[in-house]
């Protein structure tokens, strides 16, 4: 293995690092997030809430600063909500 082969890996292996660093503050953060959600269920009359995904696809739209990722983000966000709504259905009950 050469000199730039080396460092290629070494490269590699570092951005790899900053990637799983930064999994597992997604992770981290999912956590959070989810489990907030599941506390609003408490206040809500539906559980799916048609004007607050608005506006977090708004806010996403107006905060994201390169424009090629919105299709993969909002992507990312639409199941985030999805499983958002599958958790607190399966788990509001508890907090009744």
């Amino acid at each position: 293995m050469g000199t730039m082969e080396k460092k290629a890996d070494k490269k590699l292996v570092s951005l790899r690092e900053k990637i799983d660093c930064l999994d597992k503050k997604i992770f981290e953060l999912l956590s959070e997030r989810f489990i907030l959600s599941l506390k609003t269920a408490h206040f809500k009359k539906n559980i799916k809430d048609k004007k607050r995904e608005r506006e977090i696809f708004f806010s996403l739209r107006k905060n994201i600063k390169d424009k090629s990722l919105k299709p993969y983000v909002t992507k990312v966000y639409k199941k985030i909500i999805e499983l958002s709504v599958k958790y607190q259905k399966k788990y509001a009950y508890k907090l009744r």
